[in-house]
């Protein structure tokens, strides 16, 4: 980190760092900061002290959100008899309408599909789709949308067919960058904060 050079704070010959007033006062407890520490150490302290946030960008539009990277939840049911339904949830924290997906599984997967409001929520909706899909709705999901595997998360009794996890093609622009930001805490006597400390 520059502010360690800017500072000196780097103990000669070692990996320790001094620990300064600003540091002192931005990490630690009140008379609890170590005269030196590790930079692995500190480094771990000042992202402990952030707060999660991520960029999602599609289609020329980026957006900034608060919080850890959702995941979108696809979900077998059982309903009238043997017949099994594909539910997904959280299309939206991904830049994707609900009723356009609807209509283009409709086509791929050749099933009746519909979109439903959650329960309690009604901002948030759940697409619908006749059949247990999700052996290759995720690869799908990652073609047509670019929704990133690791972030669709399959629930339900249902086992998905074997091999459907590969990818088919190529995905459409989406970049997620995770980040961090200070807590927003109010300066005191002009400390360093944990952003200025991880921005320089």
């Amino acid at each position: 980190m520059a502010y360690i050079s800017e500072k000196n704070l780097a103990v000669p010959s070692s990996p320790q760092v001094r620990v300064d007033e600003d540091l002192a006062q931005a990490l630690f407890k009140k008379n609890a900061a170590p005269d030196t520490i590790d930079r692995p150490k500190l480094w771990e302290l000042v992202l402990d002290k952030m707060i999660k946030w991520y960029q999602l960008a599609r289609d020329g539009l980026m957006q900034c959100r608060k919080g850890a990277i959702p995941t979108v939840t696809a979900e077998t049911k059982q309903r009238q008899g043997n017949k099994v339904v594909t539910l997904v949830h959280g299309l939206e924290w991904f830049g994707v309408f609900p009723e356009d997906v609807a209509q283009a599984a409709q086509s791929h997967f050749a099933a009746s599909t519909s979109v439903v409001t959650e329960e309690g929520k009604p901002q948030r909706k759940t697409v619908l789709v006749q059949g247990n899909v999700t052996g290759t709705l995720v690869a799908w999901l990652h073609t047509q949308y670019a929704i990133p595997p690791k972030y669709v998360q399959v629930t339900g009794g249902c086992q998905e067919e074997e091999g459907g996890w590969e990818e088919i093609g190529p995905p459409s622009p989406l970049l997620i960058f995770p980040t961090v930001s200070g807590r927003g805490e109010k300066d005191r006597g002009g400390a360093v904060t944990c952003a200025q400390i991880l921005a320089t």
